[in-house]
């Protein structure tokens, strides 16, 4: 829907400029802080050239390509992050761990497929999903890694672990595949830990730059935060609801007694902006949970430069070390990194490889973190909090002194509005409607991946890599994080002028498909729809 080739794409664009320190504050925390809990046990990896037979042989635009993972595995080798790493072996998941998440029948239908036009048919009632005959076996054997990190981790034979695996599954639940997902990974270790392992508290921290849909329908659970065994943390683009999925659930404020969501409404949220959401709220709830295991979804597609440019966020590649960091600290040894989305090869292969140094407690590049956050992050971090204080006492006390300093500043206290902003009437109802009459576009339904954005991406990463700041640490005082939070009259525009420019971009793409001006819209193909009178309800259509 954002087309990057069309786009004032600067890799160099002010907001990111990492050589313009005026509105970011940094701090050194001791050299000899870093990690409090150091690493003890060996790191691992789950690596299998087999998962590479996952492979469209019916759309060669698809962006999902078996390059991905061995991009990022070729990566970590040269620079030497595998050389002492202990790498454990994928294995097929059997059928009883497949149905931790997903439906008995889903998987027989699934597991049936063997021609690509038995597995082109089987997309057609699903969303933004293609398959292969080698499709099914790569994604069980990436479930069967993750499977294998976890219960090597909770064994104590290996620590921290990142699973390249592919096809990524955190948009994947019950009998439900869908963009790019087939098996849930993740949510299926998260039970397994549960379930067959006997752990009490499981973690899943998804960073996306997609909300985990399939995560969150697997997972959800009405049982308050303190007492449910798997807890649910997600940050990702939302744009008042006009970003996939489209439906008000991946607001923040989810009725689950075990999800915290943290909706950006604002592009080019930088490592330092996903860091403040970790400090004001991720990271003490964890202090207080105590898990036994945290399982992160990776998805480096919220990078800056990935697929959706400008219109995307901007978590660069260090901030993906300083987040594992974070994690392990929490939870010592016990940190499993899972693949998820992410397709611009400068940018996955920069972004796993500070990720690894983080799960290794080596150092990485300095954090800059801003000294006021953009509005609508304020407004996201103070709902999320706000919906979460009956659940966590950490929330309650850090929305107190979140509070306190509006009184200080003669601000009223911060509180959620009575009606959430929504603006992606009717395009839920559209998809699945379309779904439902076996009409989704199996083919060309995403912008392949040209060389034009692999230079882009390129060009992106190097300009901030070559602006990395030195090695250390940063411990940010509990004054300047409070400060960062500020909800006056500046973070109420700038609540409205940071989301205008994406949501309009997204607004009129789906105005210009019902009014012909485009003929698709994601899997939808508008010249399909007219063809079916049911349909027409989307469509704005001039009668002559």
């Amino acid at each position: 829907m954002f087309n990057p080739n069309t786009a004032n794409f600067n890799p160099m664009h002010p907001r990111m400029d990492p050589m313009n320190a005026s509105q970011f504050v940094k701090f050194t925390k001791p050299k000899d802080s870093l990690y409090t809990q150091g690493v003890v046990r060996k790191f691992a990896y789950v690596y299998d050239e087999a998962m590479n037979n996952h492979k469209c042989e019916y759309d060669p635009t698809q962006s999902d390509v078996p390059e991905r993972t061995k991009l990022i595995r070729d990566r970590l080798q040269a620079d030497g992050l595998l050389t002492d790493a202990v790498k454990v072996e994928a294995r097929p998941a059997t059928d009883d761990e497949l149905a931790l998440v997903h439906t008995k029948d889903f998987i027989k239908q699934i597991t049936a497929l063997s021609t690509p036009d038995q597995c082109e048919k089987f997309c057609k009632d699903k969303e933004l999903l293609w398959l292969s005959p080698g499709s099914e076996k790569a994604a069980r054997l990436a479930v069967g890694g993750v499977l294998e990190l976890v219960k090597a981790n909770h064994e104590q034979k290996i620590g921290n672990a990142f699973a390249i695996v592919r096809p990524q599954g955190h948009a994947a639940w019950g009998d439900q595949p869908q963009a790019n997902c087939i098996y849930n990974n993740v949510a299926i270790a998260a039970r397994y830990a549960v379930q067959k392992l006997g752990m009490e508290k499981v973690v899943v921290l998804d960073l996306d730059v997609h909300a985990p849909v399939g995560t969150y329908n697997a997972l959800r659970d009405t049982v308050q935060g303190s007492k449910s065994k798997i807890v649910l943390f997600s940050v990702h683009s939302y744009y008042h609801g006009l970003f996939w999925p489209f439906t008000q659930d991946y607001d923040c404020d989810p009725k689950d007694g075990n999800v915290m969501f943290f909706p950006l409404n604002a592009p080019l949220n930088s490592e330092g902006e996903y860091m403040a959401i970790m400090n004001h709220a991720i990271l003490p709830v964890l202090r207080e949970i105590k898990p036994q295991m945290i399982l992160l979804s990776a998805g480096f597609d919220s990078g800056y430069a990935d697929a959706m440019f400008e219109g995307g966020q901007a978590l660069r590649a260090h901030g993906w070390g300083h987040i594992s960091r974070d994690l392990h600290e929490i939870c010592p040894d016990r940190v499993i990194a899972v693949l998820e989305g992410g397709i611009i090869p400068a940018n996955i292969t920069e972004s796993a490889s500070m990720l690894v140094k983080g799960l290794q407690g080596k150092p990485t590049p300095r954090v800059i973190h801003p000294e006021r956050l953009n509005g609508c992050l304020v407004e996201s971090i103070f709902s999320s909090l706000l919906n979460c204080r009956e659940r966590w006492r950490c929330c309650t006390r850090q929305l107190e002194k979140l509070q306190q300093q509006q009184g200080k500043y003669g601000f009223p206290e911060f509180a959620v509005p009575s009606q959430r902003l929504f603006l992606a009437h009717g395009i839920r109802d559209m998809l699945d409607d379309v779904k439902a009459a076996n009409l989704s576009l199996t083919r060309l339904f995403s912008e392949p991946v040209d060389a034009k954005m692999m230079k882009m991406g390129e060009m992106a990463v190097e300009s901030y890599r070559r602006a990395y700041l030195d090695k250390e640490n940063e411990l940010v005082p509990e004054a300047f994080l409070i400060e960062q939070m500020l909800y006056d009259e500046k973070a109420k525009a700038d609540s409205y002028l940071k989301a205008a420019g994406i949501v309009n971009v997204l607004y009129q793409s789906f105005a210009d498909f019902k009014s012909g001006k485009q003929n698709r819209f994601l899997f939808c193909d508008r010249s399909t729809l007219l063809a079916k009178r049911n349909l027409h309800k989307y469509l704005e259509i001039t009668r002559i």
